[in-house]
């Protein structure tokens, strides 16, 4: 039996690292090989158009990355991408529309478009049930995006984590925060959310984190923020689940001891970071 694999269809000037943040996130839940994404699949030396078109011949589902600047863009004479009947993207969704597959909008960052705004061969790209990625909720996001392809056959490869052991917990260890004091809490701590995400290597059990992302001037300063925050990380014995995404540093706490809830422990550790971040950029 052939294996199900999704395409990825993009613009590299739109939202080339969503799509790239996509296809490692499917990557780690089916497998590379079930993922098909352009740059990570084509080869030196491959006829890329030859390469395109048979993945496109024989792939079960097309999962359309579309931005803010997705139908935007244009060309050297300010003729949009889009009404270009050589541009692959559109190609990519026409092809897609007559193989009659299954197609996933896939809507990044409030990104939105209308019927009339498509070219008349692709507008029935809209009449497929979009999805949306946003950032703070990005991985459950992404859980919902899982399902829909395991509803078409995709099988998950499943990858073991291993987390703190739940026997032999400490008397003193906190508890799970009643909703009223996390609500409360929150209130005091501007930009973090509350959220929930698949368990690693446990979807689709679910875990409840506070959440937050910081946006710093370079790259280089997310990572010396990330530095600099380490010492106190491993002294508290409590780590974050967090991602760098260029000039973004995107936070995450649960206590996994306690069932992945929200503890104070984690209240503290987003206080923490709080206050690191304020006196990141002192003011002169």
């Amino acid at each position: 039996m052939k294996k199900p694999f999704a395409f990825i269809c993009y613009r590299r000037d739109d939202e080339g690292l969503v799509a790239r943040f996509v296809k490692a996130e499917l990557d780690a839940v089916f497998g590379s090989d079930h993922i098909f994404m352009d740059l990570d699949n084509i080869q030196r030396g491959d006829n890329w158009k030859d390469t395109l078109k048979a993945n496109l011949d024989e792939c079960d589902c097309l999962i359309v990355v579309i931005g803010k600047n997705w139908l935007r863009l244009q060309d050297e004479f300010f003729v949009r991408m889009i009404d270009k009947k050589d541009d692959w993207v559109r190609i990519e969704i026409e092809t897609a529309l007559k193989r009659g597959i299954k197609i996933i909008p896939l809507f990044i960052g409030g990104a939105v478009t209308q019927k009339e705004a498509l070219p008349k061969s692709i507008q029935k790209l809209l009449d497929n049930q979009g999805m949306v990625i946003n950032a703070i909720s990005r991985q459950s996001d992404i859980a919902a995006l899982v399902d829909s392809l395991v509803g078409l056959g995709f099988k998950r490869s499943g990858t073991d984590i291993d987390f703190p052991n739940p026997e032999g917990i400490k008397d003193t260890f906190p508890l799970a925060m009643t909703e009223t004091g996390l609500n409360d809490a929150l209130k005091e701590l501007p930009g973090w959310e509350l959220s929930y995400a698949p368990i690693p290597g446990q979807a689709p059990k679910m875990m409840q984190e506070v959440s937050r992302k910081y946006e710093f001037k370079t790259f280089e300063d997310a990572i010396e923020y990330m530095y600099k925050v380490r010492p106190f990380i491993s002294k508290a014995d409590h780590h974050p689940r967090w991602e760098n995404i260029w000039r973004s540093v995107i936070i995450h706490l649960s206590s996994w001891d306690i069932g992945h809830k929200v503890s104070k422990v984690d209240i503290e550790m987003a206080q923490y970071f709080e206050k690191e971040f304020a006196g990141f950029y002192p003011t002169p």
